[in-house]
């Protein structure tokens, strides 16, 4: 069906028109369709004395031609409608055709047909309310369609008037559909409307002018379907196209994955003999169709309610039907006939009651009253839906109050496919609270999410701004249009997302493996009993021969986390709150979609998306960053060492990552600078050592003489365990117990039994690092951790604590990186002094001893930085170089090694020796410059240099500003007072040179006004003058309002940052304390040495097939057991939070509560002040009527009984008793004077 946007409906829809005249019984002058004779054209005389008239046989169909948009005048607006003529018997497919596809209208979740009243309509003011408040709610949760008769001045009114509030007044954005269905032939000025698409200014009269049998058209409607059989005046067939209609709206799915049809629901409000007969229809049919009654509208209401309530059985019936037959012919004045056939129809109606729902605005059962809940709640009854069927419905509603009250209280025996199947669909349409109640009535998330479902899931559409699409092509640039996503693109979107830092489950070998097994042809094919027997423990062998867990391989063990990430990703961040809250590890989920919305507001910002979008992306991610500082405050409140164990025990879920490593690439300043991070980063920047009063002091003094290491305060080697480490460290302690317990086996003759324990730890990197916390474990290095989750048991347990021996203190102190940083510190200020020394002496052909060293200083530091680069975060090689160039400071060393070395190789040429000195001299620029980063290691001038770069970053801006008019001005003066000058270097420098000096108030008086003109002077350069204006408008902006502004602009970032700026170096001692926890004990240029053993560390792991290159960060590694214990730990705290937090909005919505009713007793007693005023009101008037009477006699009293009646003074009067009060005084103003004069006369 084609109809070029509606304007060629006549090709597709017909009119009817009578063509054979048959006589009325009770008019000869006019047929049964209702025209004369002359209104028919052709007369079939062989029908011409037919006695029955029927619309099939005796019109013809024509094409139609009336169609278009009626303009209604709605006060200061014109609301639109757009209208068809057709015939009733139309085919009901074109019919939705056109509604969907050329009027612009979705499928409805529900169609709700209103019967009742039309004219002489009258409704209670509190039952008006009650269908416009019940309607407006059900029409804009379920986009339902209302069909009406489009009537003005019946319920059609009503309803219309309910549904105008949300009706735009252009009709493609209409969202609430009112479709009215008239009798063409009934329509008062029906004339107007014939024309192929016409737009048209109808007149809305009011019902109560309108005095014909035709009818009006409601404003309020926005679709009109003129229904026509070929009659004039007369009505009916319209229900006919009605009812086709509904029947054909019911038959359509509402979604493709649901078996649910479109439910329908009838409303009747009031109504006649014919709603009668249109109620019975409706539950006679089958299936039946429910119908709402709406008790106290009158008329047929009354009769059906009546009848539903007193005639239940056929005894009663005949009991009540003298009284019922004599209502019916009071009510609507018909004869008896009539009248026992409508008794019939209430008989039907009785016995079919469990189809009719009585409502009533009158009902004490709250919010389960209300006419939206009741219309729903009446389909969900019906007998012949599966509980699955409504529980699909609610959903689609979204409805959730409905599906708690009305299907799980009903039905309790719920298959877990069924409740799997609806939260399916519950994530992909993004229904949180539906979501939630599944979660409440026992689903098995585990069970739940599988592989399939979860990249369903991610391919799902989403109602908000989905920006998935845009990361996925940045990482898939060939990505073709309705691209379906793998799992392995969402871990590329992922990795690409964290910076480069983390790497997704996705990515893994062992998920590559499992999604292969699962979506594999061959394993969907597998028999449920083959199936079932397989996932009893059986595994499944993938490409590359490896066996894996199948159980792993269809489901998740943590499914919340994986539906935060989805959630995230996809932007459903009321779903990703929800998330959150239930399952495990609270922190670093909220962690890790606070990284993911940063960058995905990043991405967004790149990709030119809306303002609107990033802005949001980034208020979400603030919320979950205020949602885990929260949770880390609450923590650290509750038990502060497990808290730190919480920052950094190692997540295996996470790409055993820690929290506090998640809050740094997520760059949460304000979890880095809360206490217990802050605890913990103290504690680990002086490693094994501790020195609370002057560490530095004794550090170095340590240094300079070792024997004082034996005399520092060590921790105890319990304490140490409980400090994160490395992975190094990790490993090595390992490896240390396994030599130990290896030495011990081999005494006792198990030498062969270890090898093979050993062979099987070595096979796989991943295995051995997974399996060690337990080896650990195991040998009691962990031990303590399990007393430390105990109030009642000291951290260490009853034991003493254990000293350090010599070798280990000796160790402890040389790594601790507070150690490392003054020996770095020291060999570099060595460094500068040699350096400086080298650039301030003669340079000779000869190489000495000083340049030797500073330049093995810079080669070793240029391996340092290989090996930084090697030892940082990152999947690959060219994100560990991204990862390790976002310092700014690598940046710079790397520009200065490069120029040294440069510079070196120049030096080696003794003709270009002074060329070499140059670079020199401006390298050792940088290395001077470098001690800002020593310097930023300190409490009180770290904060100093955040500020002094800050500083520096805007002052470029506003050297970009200030070169505009240096270069300009500079090329004036240049060109003005040198105009012979030779195209020269010197000319280019003279450019800028003088313009320069002068903002710093050099002004260069001599060449301003100098000689020129007078015998033995040059000449004057023509337009000399012109300079000294020019450099006073010049010297005004760069002096006056450039460097002013650049003064108020670093007073405005001092006011802003100072007080942040504490808070940044807490930020980025995380950055220093892991820099020299890693960084070789030895300073360049010794360093090589720990080069060379680092070096022959990993060939010596490369050749036992062990392990590759270490991870840097800090982890505090644990086996599943104590892991468990730190989650439990988070939970407990996690589920306090959530009730603290509840209990604290109950406490606002109480004090809101009080204050209101502190309110209502304030208007209370107001209120009872003013009930008090009449008595006193007629006291005082009584008053005036005793003085009046005392001085004067009948004149008096006479003018006084024409006082009205009302209120003198009260305080706190309102504005129209002030007027009563001031009319009262003139009256007696006036009386008193009118007396006066009738005594004077």
């Amino acid at each position: 069906m084609d109809t070029s946007n509606g304007k060629h409906l006549d090709l597709i829809f017909s009119k009817r028109e009578c063509q054979v005249f048959i006589c009325n019984t009770t008019d000869q002058e006019r047929c049964f369709c209702g025209r004369n004779v002359t209104a028919h054209s052709n007369r079939d005389p062989l029908h011409s004395s037919a006695s029955s008239w029927n619309p099939t046989y005796h019109t013809f169909l024509s094409p139609t031609d009336a169609f278009g948009t009626i303009l209604f005048q709605h006060g200061a607006h014109m609301l639109e409608a757009q209208y068809l003529r057709l015939a009733f018997d139309s085919r009901t497919d074109h019919i939705l055709h056109l509604l969907t596809k050329q009027w612009g209208l979705e499928l409805p979740k529900l169609v709700i047909s209103v019967h009742g009243g039309r004219s002489q309509f009258q409704l209670p003011e509190k039952l008006r309310n009650y269908l416009k408040n019940g309607l407006m709610k059900i029409a804009k949760t379920t986009r339902a369609w209302i069909l009406t008769d489009g009537t003005n001045g019946g319920i059609a009114e009503v309803i219309g008037e309910s549904l105008s509030s949300e009706r735009s007044s252009r009709l493609r954005n209409t969202r609430l559909a009112c479709i009215g269905i008239a009798p063409w032939g009934m329509l008062e000025n029906r004339h107007s409307l014939v024309g192929r698409g016409k737009r048209i200014n109808y007149v809305h009269k009011e019902s109560s002018k309108s005095k014909s049998a035709l009818i009006n058209l409601s404003n309020r409607h926005n679709y009109f379907l003129f229904a026509d059989n070929g009659t004039c005046r007369q009505g009916g067939h319209e229900l006919i196209l009605r009812r086709r209609l509904e029947k054909s709206i019911g038959n359509i799915r509402l979604q493709s994955r649901n078996r649910c049809n479109i439910p329908l629901a009838c409303l009747i409000v009031e109504g006649d003999l014919q709603t009668i007969q249109t109620v019975t229809q409706y539950i006679m049919e089958v299936p039946a169709t429910p119908v709402i009654v709406i008790e106290g509208s009158g008329k047929a209401s009354d009769l059906i309610i009546f009848a539903c309530r007193y005639m239940t059985t056929s005894t009663k019936a005949q009991e009540l039907r003298a009284y019922v037959l004599e209502s019916i012919q009071s009510m609507f004045s018909t004869g008896i006939k009539e009248t026992q056939v409508y008794f019939s129809l209430l008989e039907l109606c009785a016995e079919k009651r469990d189809m009719i729902h009585i409502v009533s605005p009158d009902s004490t059962e709250g919010c389960c009253s209300d006419l939206d809940f009741q219309i729903m709640g009446s389909l969900l009854e019906n007998e012949h839906l599966a509980p699955q069927l409504n529980l699909n419905l609610t959903l689609i509603w979204n409805r959730v109050d409905l599906a708690r009250q009305k299907v799980f209280k009903s039905h309790h025996n719920w298959t877990h496919s069924a409740l799997h199947e609806t939260m399916m669909d519950a994530l992909a349409q993004n229904r949180v609270d539906f979501v939630r109640l599944l979660l409440e009535q026992g689903v098995n998330m585990s069970q739940f999410l599988t592989i399939p479902r979860l990249e369903e899931l991610y391919n799902s559409k989403a109602e908000s701004t989905n920006t998935l699409r845009y990361l996925v092509a940045d990482v898939r640039p060939t990505m073709i249009r309705n691209y379906k996503y793998t799992l392995f693109d969402i871990g590329l979107v992922i990795n690409k997302l964290m910076k480069g830092t983390y790497k997704s489950s996705f990515s893994s070998r062992k998920f590559r493996r499992a999604y292969t097994a699962v979506m594999r042809k061959t394993f969907v094919s597998l028999q449920p009993s083959l199936l079932q027997s397989v996932l009893m423990n059986e595994t499944v062998t993938g490409h590359e021969g490896d066996t894996m867990d199948v159980k792993e391989a269809v489901a998740f063990r943590f499914p919340f986390n994986e539906l935060l990430v989805w959630a995230v990703l996809t932007n459903r961040h009321s779903m990703a709150k929800l998330m959150w809250q239930h399952g495990e590890e609270a922190l670093a989920k909220a962690l890790i979609a606070c990284c993911l919305y940063k960058s995905m507001a990043e991405e967004a910002a790149d990709d030119d998306l809306e303002a609107e979008v990033c802005e949001e992306l980034r208020k979400n991610a603030i919320e979950f960053e205020d949602l885990a500082l929260e949770l880390v405050d609450h923590c650290h409140k509750k038990d502060d060492d497990l808290t730190v164990q919480l920052l950094t025990c190692a997540q295996p879920n996470w790409d055993r990552q820690t929290c506090l490593h998640l809050a740094v690439v997520a760059k949460l300043k304000s979890l880095l600078s809360h206490p217990s991070a802050q605890i913990l980063l103290a504690d680990l920047w002086m490693g094994g050592l501790r020195a609370r009063k002057s560490p530095n002091a004794k550090v170095v003094f340590a240094l300079l003489f070792p024997p004082i290491i034996l005399k520092l305060d060590f921790k105890s080697e319990e304490e140490l365990q409980l400090m994160p480490q490395t992975e190094e460290e990790y490993f090595y302690e390992i490896d240390k117990e396994n030599l130990d317990i290896e030495e011990s086996e081999r005494l006792d003759g198990t030498e062969n039994e270890l090898e093979e324990i050993n062979d099987e730890e070595q096979t796989d990197v991943d295995s051995k690092k997974s399996e060690a916390s337990s080896v650990i474990s195991q040998r009691g290095l962990i031990a303590n951790i399990g007393d430390a989750t105990t109030e009642a048991e000291p951290l260490t347990g009853n034991k003493p604590p254990k000293p350090l021996k010599l070798k280990k203190k000796v160790y402890e102190f040389y790594g601790a990186p507070i150690t490392k940083f003054w020996v770095h510190s020291i060999a570099y200020f060595i460094f500068l002094f040699i350096y400086s020394y080298t650039v301030l002496i003669r340079t000779l052909p000869v190489i000495e001893w000083n340049e030797y060293y500073v330049l093995s200083y810079v080669v070793t530091l240029s391996m340092e930085k290989v090996r930084e680069i090697a030892a940082t975060d990152g999947v690959r090689t060219w994100k560990k170089i991204r990862v390790w160039a976002n310092s700014g400071w690598n940046i710079c060393d790397t520009i200065a090694i490069l120029t040294f070395i440069f510079a070196f190789f120049l030096r080696l040429d003794p003709n270009i020796i002074p060329e070499a000195r140059v670079i020199y001299s401006i390298n050792i620029i940088y290395w001077y410059v470098r001690i800002l980063r020593i310097l930023s290691v300190s409490k009180f001038l770290g904060p100093l240099v955040t500020l002094l770069f800050r500083y520096f970053y805007t002052m470029a801006y506003f050297v970009v500003l200030l070169c505009v008019f240096l270069f300009g001005y500079g090329v004036f003066r240049q060109s003005l007072l040198y105009p012979e000058n030779e195209p020269t270097w010197e000319s280019l420098r003279n450019v800028t040179f003088q313009p320069y000096f002068m903002i710093y108030g050099e002004l260069f008086k001599e060449e301003i006004d100098a000689s020129c003109g007078e015998p033995g002077l040059d000449a004057c350069v023509t337009g000399r003058w012109l300079n000294p204006l020019v450099m006073t408008f010049y010297l005004l902006m760069s002096i006056v309002l450039l460097l002013n502004m650049l003064i108020a602009v670093f007073n405005s970032i001092f006011i802003r940052k100072n007080p942040v700026a504490l808070k940044i170096w807490m930020f980025q001692r995380y950055a220093v304390v892991l820099d020299y926890e890693g960084a070789p004990s030895l300073p360049p240029p010794f360093i090589i040495v720990s080069h060379i053993i680092i070096l022959g560390k990993l060939l010596h792991r490369r050749s036992r097939l062990k392990y590759g290159l270490f991870d840097r960060s800090l982890k505090l590694y644990l086996d599943e057991k104590r892991l468990e214990l730190i989650r439990d730990f988070e939970e407990e705290c996690m589920e306090d939070l959530v009730k603290d937090k509840n209990k604290n909005e109950r406490l606002a919505c109480s004090a809101n509560v009080h204050e209101i009713q502190e309110q209502l007793k304030t208007i209370q007693y107001k209120l009872d002040a003013f009930s008090s005023l009449p008595s006193l009101v007629l006291n005082k008037i009584e008053v005036i009527e005793n003085t009046i009477k005392n001085k004067h006699s009948g004149k008096r009293m006479l003018s006084i009984s024409k006082l009205p009646y009302t209120m003198l003074e009260t305080p706190k009067i309102r504005q129209g008793d002030k007027r009563s009060l001031e009319n009262l005084k003139s009256n007696v103003a006036n009386s008193d004077n009118s007396i006066s004069h009738s005594e004077n006369d």
